[in-house]
């Protein structure tokens, strides 16, 4: 992998980070090897502001068809996306991508994010590596 790439994806993810250090506690989530996140609905503001700053492009439910072929796949990857989520990515026209899968839970009481890095063009080798990185960047 092109060491810009990861340069780009490392201060993406250190920057949402360092954003959100006073809002936010990263675990990892090893089920879809994203950074993991849950929040009180009184913080979506600041954490939506956030995200949206670093992870520019967005769909949900009903856009997620009009999307490129591979933010299909991330949502195929993650389990679907219902009424209320929302899938944001940084550009996925590149070798690889960020994206943060927003999830508002049933009680509207909390929020989670997923942060996950996808890309169709790096071998599994890179990926896991990439995978590791993203670890490191959360400090997880």
């Amino acid at each position: 992998m092109k060491d810009q790439i990861r340069a780009d994806l490392e201060n993406t993810c250190c920057q949402i980070v360092k954003e959100s250090l006073d809002l936010l506690t990263w675990e990892w989530d090893g089920r879809f090897s994203t950074a993991l996140t849950q929040f009180s609905v009184n913080n979506r503001s600041p954490v939506l502001e956030i995200v949206q700053r670093h992870l520019t492009s967005s769909w949900d439910h009903k856009s997620i068809t009009n999307s490129p072929g591979l933010v299909k796949d991330v949502i195929h990857g993650i389990g679907g996306m219902m009424s209320g989520q929302v899938l944001y990515t940084s550009d996925p026209a590149g070798d690889a991508f960020l994206f943060g899968a927003w999830w508002p839970w049933n009680n509207n009481t909390k929020v989670s994010i997923r942060i996950g890095q996808f890309s169709a063009k790096l071998t599994d080798a890179e990926n896991e590596k990439l995978n590791l990185n993203l670890k490191d960047w959360f400090g997880l």
